[in-house]
């Protein structure tokens, strides 16, 4: 488990591309991308993230949501932005997810895909049930969710 300001998560899921962790007390959702997650094609990140987001079915209740990509350097491509939407949507929506902060990459394209990603899930109607933001840096977005 880590520790961070206060906060004790528990890690669902790890891989060199991603990581899954939950505050259980605090119900929020943590979601790491890391570096590496550059390497995959479109078909192997999908199956990472469906593998990572089944990590989640262990437990019934999250308000939030914490997605970290500011190690990213996989660019979403357009085909697979509107399917992303729409996993995390099937996987947060139904255990009450409410608000979602969205660390976005450092990467200047991948900070775009990610964008555009966040996009389509306004378009699909996820904001009249979860409230996303983008973030610079992990501080000020878990500062958001808190408040």
């Amino acid at each position: 488990m880590s520790n961070k300001i206060g906060l004790m998560k528990k890690t669902l899921y790890t891989s060199q591309f991603l990581t899954a962790e939950i505050d259980e007390n605090e119900a929020i959702a943590y979601i790491y991308t890391h570096s590496k997650i550059g390497i995959l094609n479109n078909l192997e990140y999908q199956a990472e993230v469906q593998t990572m987001l089944s990590a989640f079915n262990i437990t019934s209740r999250i308000g939030a949501i914490l997605i970290d990509s500011h190690e990213s350097t996989f660019p979403i491509s357009p085909e697979i932005q509107q399917w992303i939407a729409e996993q995390y949507g099937r996987t947060f929506i139904p255990r009450g997810a409410k608000k979602c902060a969205m660390v976005l990459p450092a990467d200047f394209i991948s900070n775009i895909s990610y964008d555009q990603t966040a996009d389509e899930a306004r378009k699909m109607g996820f904001t009249a049930q979860i409230d996303i933001q983008n973030f610079t840096s992990v501080e000020i977005a878990e500062k958001w969710l808190h408040s």
